[in-house]
Formats: C-alpha cells, structure tokens, sequence
C-alpha cells in the first residue's frame, strides 16, 4: 500500500540508514569484536518504531497502552543481552550460533518479534535496495570518504 512505501522509505531514509552505515564502517575497521545487528519488528509485524522494543526488554507494567509482547519472548531476548553482556555474544543455547556477527561480508541481522520470537534475516540489506543507496547518499552529503575523513564515522 501507498502508506506501507512511505512508512519504509522515511524509515531507511532517518534511521536504517544510518545504522547500517555506521555498522559497515565499524566492520571495515575492526574496531569492534563484537558487532551484531538487530531489527525488532514489533508484535507480529505491528507497532515496530524506534524504541518500542522498550517495554518488552524492561517489563513495563501493561498500562493497557503500552504493548509488552510474550514473556517467554521477553526472557529469551533478555538472556540474549545477558550473554552480550557478559561475553560479547548474544547467542543463546537455543540459537546454536545462528546469530552472527555483523562483518562486510556477513550482513545477517536478527529480527525479534515481541510476540513470535526470533529469526534471522540473511538477506535484509540486499533486498532493500533504498537503504543501501541511502547509506550511501549519506556518506556523499558527510564526505566521509577520502583522504584525510574519518574512516569509522
């Protein structure tokens, strides 16, 4: 639908993009070990902006507005961050390592969705063609690359 373009245009355009610029410049110059990307996506698709992943991750009381999703999902994304948090990988026992990290030649991004889990999505970056060539209108209009730019940011 008209809207659902307009919805994925503005967000590759104001913040995907960005994202996905500064993890291919983090992956480009090692500066990080412990790079993995991930998009939550909402509860089943629905209400997926930034930050209302929020909710799920803290347990906030449900106010009969705010979403807070499953429990269950909630407790295997908070061990996820409590395994990064403690080793740098966010690979739980059930993921088996399929959450991998970001690299220039690994572009998989973990999705979360606060009612049905997780998944991994190995082909984001490339079927979304717009996000890519904003990333890069993005490095045009900073002049990030070139002699004597920053190579990170």
């Amino acid at each position: 639908s008209p809207q659902l373009l307009n919805d994925a245009i503005a967000s590759d355009f104001s913040f995907l993009a960005k994202v996905h610029l500064i993890s291919r410049r983090l992956s480009k110059s090692r500066c990080s070990r412990s790079l993995f990307r991930y998009q939550f996506d909402g509860y089943r698709g629905c209400d997926a902006f930034h930050g209302s992943e929020l909710p799920l991750l803290l347990g906030v009381p449900d106010d009969g507005v705010t979403r807070i999703g499953s429990m269950e999902v909630r407790e295997k994304w908070m061990h996820s961050w409590i395994n990064f948090v403690c080793s740098g990988d966010p690979n739980t026992e059930e993921m088996k390592g399929a959450w991998k990290q970001f690299t220039e030649s690994c572009t998989d991004i973990m999705i979360w969705d606060g009612l049905e889990g997780w998944r991994v999505d190995r082909d984001l970056v490339q079927r979304r063609r717009g996000l890519v060539a904003t990333a890069e209108l993005w490095e045009k209009l900073w002049l990030i690359e070139g002699p004597g730019k920053c190579q990170i940011f």
